[in-house]
């Protein structure tokens, strides 16, 4: 359109240049005229969205599906025809999504970390352990060794280990 306009001899008020894109489409917005029809979506699979649509469905920022993609929280795939990806969600998804979405923001990252807290402890196999009984009275010798419980001992010495 902007190249029918400069060959017609027209240019922008402000300036005697072309007009652009955006100058065009804000003078379309405020004669009421409407863009042209976008290029037709190819049609979906049972329980896909565009995520356009599904953000407007969980009234979700348009950046928090993407974020998800990113992170494996969101099933989708990449639709070659279209250059766009698209999400699946049936109705059970859709309400696992839009529980997540009432969830205050660092909830799951905090639900994440508390189950973190709760699984067993990862002991290092060169970690050494002693009685209460030695702790007590065979260790003080021992001064760069700091007991943290009551069967843990951990080496803070600053020596390299040569194992």
């Amino acid at each position: 359109m902007t190249a029918c306009l400069a060959q017609e001899g027209f240019h922008s008020p402000k300036q005697a240049t072309p007009f652009s894109r955006q100058s065009v489409v804000e003078l379309m917005r405020r004669l009421g005229v409407h863009h042209p029809r976008r290029r037709r979506r190819p049609p979906l699979r049972d329980h896909e969205w565009w995520l356009s649509d599904l953000e407007r469905v969980l009234g979700v920022a348009n950046s928090t599906l993407p974020q998800w993609r990113q992170r494996g929280r969101l099933q989708v795939r990449w639709q070659d025809q279209s250059q766009r990806w698209v999400a699946w969600a049936d109705e059970a998804e859709l309400q696992r999504l839009k529980q997540r979405c009432a969830l205050p923001p660092g909830a799951t990252s905090h639900h994440m970390w508390l189950a973190a807290q709760r699984s067993p402890l990862n002991v290092s196999p060169d970690a050494t352990t002693v009685s209460s009984q030695q702790r007590s009275y065979g260790m003080s010798h021992e001064s760069n060794k700091k007991c943290l419980d009551d069967s843990i001992v951990v080496d803070t010495s600053t020596r390299p280990f040569n194992g």
